[in-house]
């Protein structure tokens, strides 16, 4: 039944502001509320130049545990009591749009450019995953509980871990039908217990 979404008013300066908003729901959708407490609307860096968040991804792991990650420079904020208080998390110092949790401990998140963090305790460390050449070539990724994730990987290779990366195992994907055509490029894959769809 709960349920997270992150809402941004996009303002046309900086020195305007931007409105990040966490919207939480406790059935299932029905109705939505922004979270209690106060949610960082900015970034400063070394120099006390100021840098807006965008919360761009989010997931809603389980009742009490949630996270969101902005897509400009890597804030992610975790809560493990049902949106109570958020912890801030600014280790990662890149933008994240894919967030991947199996429970509350194991999961991914994955910047644009395809690169991958997993973290094995609640985001209290992260770990840079490599896959193929090392390259950030990460498409898309699955989580199924059990330290198992699957990682689509461009062009052809489908890696899956059953022990959170320690060991993997790889799938190349035939080149015949429509992957045969150098001009198809597979982003979004969506993985299931059995069928997956490009």
């Amino acid at each position: 039944e709960n349920c997270i979404a992150t809402e941004v008013v996009w303002s046309a300066s900086p020195t305007v502001g931007d409105s990040n908003v966490i919207l939480c729901s406790n059935d299932g959708g029905l109705s939505w509320s922004a979270v209690a407490g106060q949610i960082p609307q900015w970034k400063y860096n070394s120099t006390g130049g100021k840098l807006g968040l965008y919360y761009y991804a989010a997931q809603q792991i389980d009742s009490l545990n949630a996270i969101v990650a902005d897509n400009q420079v890597g804030e992610v904020l975790i809560t493990h009591d049902g949106w109570k208080t958020w912890r801030a998390d600014s280790s990662l110092h890149v933008g994240i749009h894919g967030i991947y949790f199996a429970n509350a401990a194991e999961g991914m998140l994955q910047e644009p450019f395809g690169f991958f963090w997993s973290t094995v305790d609640s985001g209290n460390h992260w770990k840079q995953e490599h896959f193929n050449t090392g390259a950030g070539d990460g498409i898309a990724c699955q989580s199924y509980g059990d330290s198992t994730f699957q990682v689509f990987s461009n062009p052809n290779m489908i890696i899956t871990t059953h022990d959170n990366w320690n060991s993997r195992d790889t799938t190349y994907i035939a080149s015949n039908g429509p992957l045969a055509d150098t001009s198809f490029h597979p982003y979004p894959f969506f993985f299931s217990t059995g069928d997956t769809l490009a």
